[in-house]
């Protein structure tokens, strides 16, 4: 099948018809427009022919004159006559519909799922940078108080023992402070 499915693309590839005219094996006939502009087309068209029973398949051009009839040689691989009952054919529709929309959920979810995907890790992605910045202010605020213990250990020596800082040991400590805060500033 897959052999005669790639004669059957070769041969719409070649003609490139606007329009086929599909004569199914139950003596109906079925016109089909095939997908405009849509990459790999042909092979579509040919997948779609293989979902019919049919028999000949006449290739036409945009003025519907016949470039070439393709005759479908495979055996019907019926294991019932189809057209015997109606049921069949009514069962046969409401799968088709089923099948329509199990693709239509998926392709919804697959959207969904990726939208979602998207969204975590940017979600991700912030608070690694928000985690980045409090460890960079941590270390900063670390920073200013190891300086500000060494000054005031400075201070305290240069001290009365009375417990308050001097004006000397606050004017040391003044500069730290106000560079830290130009630091923080954004």
């Amino acid at each position: 099948m897959a052999e005669e499915n790639h004669d059957i693309t070769a041969a719409l590839r070649r003609h490139a018809p606007a329009a086929l005219r599909v004569h199914l094996s139950d003596g109906g006939i079925r016109e089909l427009a095939p997908p405009g502009g849509k990459r790999k087309r042909w092979s579509a068209v040919s997948q779609l022919l293989e979902e019919y029973q049919w028999s000949s398949c006449e290739l036409l051009n945009n003025k519907s004159q016949v470039l070439h009839v393709l005759e479908n040689d495979a055996p019907a691989e019926d294991l019932e006559d189809i057209g015997a009952s109606n049921s069949n054919g009514q069962v046969a529709g409401l799968m088709n519909i089923m099948l329509r929309g199990q693709d239509i959920a998926l392709r919804r979810n697959s959207e969904q799922t990726k939208q979602l995907v998207d969204a975590v890790l940017r979600l991700a992605q912030s608070q690694h940078e928000s985690m980045v910045a409090l460890q960079r202010l941590y270390t900063g605020n670390l920073k200013l108080v190891t300086e500000l213990q060494e000054a005031a250990v400075k201070a305290k020596d240069d001290d009365d023992d009375d417990g308050i800082l001097s004006g000397k040991a606050i004017a040391e400590l003044i500069p730290l402070l106000a560079a830290q805060n130009r630091k923080a500033a954004p």
